[in-house]
């Protein structure tokens, strides 16, 4: 199973989604660990145009190391995010308890978050399931 840095802040995740991929993300903090070990801040820097370019500075606490989002099983929230904007089947703590429901990911206000839900209650997701068909008896 593949690795992969990503921001477990959802704030820092959101910021830095805006302007680098997720294998960019990766790919850089991967560069900065081999310039030095373990460092305690990374750097993202991103050329605009050649007369203005931008520079983010990030504590690297608020990376980890997890697998890369799995579409059949189900993926840690917000270690892992959604690759799109849809519909997902959510693990939400409740209390004592937990419990499967349908949410929506989407883009507000520029930042991808789960819509409706308070976004500290959900642990997972995974891909809602195909929807049952009745098959057909040939004869």
């Amino acid at each position: 199973m593949a690795m992969k840095w990503r921001p477990n802040d959802l704030r820092v995740a959101n910021v830095l989604r805006r302007n680098f991929s997720e294998k960019e993300i990766d790919e850089n903090f991967r560069a900065d660990i081999d310039r030095r070990e373990f460092p305690e801040i990374i750097g993202f820097y991103r050329e605009i145009n050649p007369l203005l370019s931008m520079t983010f500075v990030v504590n690297s606490s608020a990376f980890s190391l997890c697998e890369d989002y799995q579409q059949e099983a189900w993926n840690p929230y917000p270690e892992i995010l959604p690759p799109e904007e849809g519909e997902y089947l959510i693990t939400v703590k409740i209390g004592e308890r937990s419990e499967v429901r349908i949410g929506r990911w989407g883009i507000v206000g520029g930042d991808g978050e789960w819509v409706g839900e308070i976004q500290a209650q959900i642990q997972g997701f995974k891909e809602l399931p195909v929807p049952y068909k009745k098959e057909r008896k040939h004869g």
